[in-house]
């Protein structure tokens, strides 16, 4: 059972960017359209790993704070282009506003349906952009 469920996600988030993302770069896209995809997407997640722990008014919550995360991003993103920041502070702000989005996640979530929605413990540190590979790809 599992295996079509998780089958049935994964054509539900590949419809949300099918329409549009195979035809345009990803990078083209419009910022309401990408937090309209990330938020579509969240809902879907929320839908299959957490079941009755789903609460749509804490979900809403989630996504307005990705939505500022998109934004800031997109901010960052320019800087970075236009080589107004270097690749370690936009490294370090896209990694914090990501942290920000998980803290805000625990505590609108709790420990219990923060793991089931993203798989890992609420102490877990990561980073999503490393500078070191930034620079690799991205002058400063």
């Amino acid at each position: 059972m599992q295996d079509e469920e998780l089958a049935t996600y994964l054509e539900k988030v590949h419809a949300i960017y099918s329409g549009e993302v195979s035809e345009i770069k990803q990078s083209t896209i419009d910022p309401d359209s990408k937090i309209n995809f990330l938020g579509k997407e969240l809902e879907l997640m929320a839908d299959f790993r957490l079941g009755e722990l789903k609460k749509s008014q804490t979900i809403k919550t989630l996504q307005d704070i990705q939505a500022e995360m998109v934004l800031e991003k997109e901010k960052l993103d320019a800087q970075l282009i236009e080589k107004n920041i270097s690749t370690v502070h936009y490294a370090d702000q896209v990694n914090a506003n990501i942290l920000k989005f998980l803290n805000e996640s625990k505590k609108n979530l709790g420990e219990e349906a923060y793991i089931k929605l993203f798989g890992m413990a609420s102490d877990t540190i990561f980073q999503i952009v490393d500078p070191k590979i930034l620079a690799q790809y991205h002058q400063d």
